[in-house]
């Protein structure tokens, strides 16, 4: 699994060696999928399968976010031959 962290390296990497075709598109939505992780990192999603009533955090995201989250998501299934559905994706 990728860390939040290395995405420093490889973000700037993939801008000033530009890849192309289907990779290029799938590279600008990973960054924009990445920016979004990064931006609500550590905050609950407020959906039913992660939430803990006991949990000490009190933000959540914001919900346009998570559905840009999903559309992400849904525009990356149409280019993959293989795709995991995330377990949360239809309680948005």
């Amino acid at each position: 699994m990728l860390l939040l962290c290395d995405t420093d390296i490889i973000i700037p990497f993939f801008e000033k060696h530009k890849l192309r075709a289907k990779k290029k598109h799938d590279f600008e939505l990973w960054k924009e999928a990445v920016y979004l992780l990064n931006k609500n990192k550590g905050l609950k999603t407020n959906i039913a399968t992660t939430r803990n009533n006991q949990g000490k955090r009190s933000k959540i995201w914001n919900q346009n976010d998570l559905v840009k989250l999903k559309n992400i998501h849904e525009t990356m299934k149409q280019f993959k031959s293989k795709i995991k559905e995330w377990k949360w994706i239809d309680k948005i």
